[in-house]
């Protein structure tokens, strides 16, 4: 993989120029998002490509280890802000959190002595967002093998995503209603298989 310099930026510059004159597609009438996917900054895929629909009918949000704060909380107001953007204004009707294994922060957290570890505990604001994690952390070290490890954590992740996007009443009202629906998928690389979560038993199901 290519290693970029900050001198590139006229690569990129001049990629973006050819992009926009030949491949920007004409102004479109706004249409709502069938699809509203939440997942991490490191999630390897492509969202929209991987469900199957074109980008202009999936409003993607991503965050660290694809996480979503409380609607009680003081967290980082424009991860909820695009999410009540996403529900309110462009009326998604399927919200879908995807977790892979291979997250960053699941592995700085398996590992103690990765470097990113000192890193995220001297950084102003990773400790912060990743108190969110916290059952994450203390219930996900029971089995030794790393990789039923990580794949419990990012389990976990969909857990705590499902639970705090039920703190919103614009989220659970039309949940229960049956005008949203609210998805939690779990993608293992390494074993190549999607499982998707079942809010009603706590588990997962392979697909």
């Amino acid at each position: 993989m290519r290693k970029f310099e900050l001198k590139d930026i006229d690569f990129f510059l001049n990629n973006a120029a050819a992009y926009i004159s030949s491949k920007l597609p004409r102004k479109k009438p706004k249409t709502n998002f069938n699809v509203l996917v939440i997942t991490g900054v490191d999630f390897p895929l492509d969202p929209a490509a991987l469900i199957g629909l074109p980008q202009e009918q999936v409003y993607i949000i991503r965050s660290v280890a694809g996480l979503i704060p409380p609607a009680n909380s003081e967290s980082d107001l424009s991860v909820m802000a695009a999410l009540e953007y996403g529900v309110k204004i462009r009326k998604t009707r399927h919200i879908i959190q995807m977790a892979h294994n291979d997250c960053n922060i699941i592995n700085a957290l398996l590992n103690p002595h990765s470097s990113d570890v000192s890193t995220i505990l001297n950084s102003n604001f990773l400790p912060r967002w990743l108190m969110l994690t916290s059952s994450l952390i203390c219930g996900s070290m029971e089995d030794e093998n790393l990789g039923s490890r990580r794949g419990q954590c990012a389990e976990e992740l969909l857990r705590i995503g499902f639970e705090n996007l039920m703190t919103y009443p614009w989220i659970l009202d039309p949940v229960w209603s049956g005008k949203i629906g609210l998805h939690g998928w779990h993608i293992n690389e390494e074993m190549r298989g999607l499982s998707v979560f079942s809010p009603k038993t706590d588990e997962f199901r392979a697909i």
